[in-house]
């Protein structure tokens, strides 16, 4: 059961938005994990430019979580202060749910998935 904040507390867990280019079983892996996320599937279009997506997540106070070059490199040229983004490094980010979830401790994320977010 989730425990209830005082009147005025802030949740400060991080939001991601999931780029198209990554599973939208990853929702499930940072769920599990704590974090609040969405794919960009559900708020935007399949087809929407890129700057699109990170209008939308600079607005909803999300934070980009991609395999996707361009979208760092659009920040960094725009000299914009956010929405940040994570950018998954690895051969093969779409995540086949073959992660094992059961040895992580409930609420809580991998080390190394923690430092990466964080």
């Amino acid at each position: 059961m989730a425990s209830r904040r005082a009147r005025g507390d802030v949740d400060h867990r991080m939001k991601l938005l999931v780029d198209m280019n990554l599973s939208p079983r990853w929702i499930g892996v940072l769920a599990d994990a704590g974090f609040e996320a969405a794919h960009w599937s559900t708020p935007g279009a399949s087809n929407a430019p890129e700057p699109d997506i990170m209008a939308y997540a600079s607005v909803h106070d999300y934070v980009v979580l991609t395999h996707d070059l361009d979208l760092g490199s659009i920040l960094a040229a725009t000299h914009g202060e956010k929405p940040s983004v994570v950018q998954i490094r690895a051969e093969d980010a779409s995540h086949d749910g073959s992660v094992d979830r059961s040895s992580w401790p409930r609420g809580r994320c991998p080390q190394n998935l923690k430092k990466a977010l964080y």
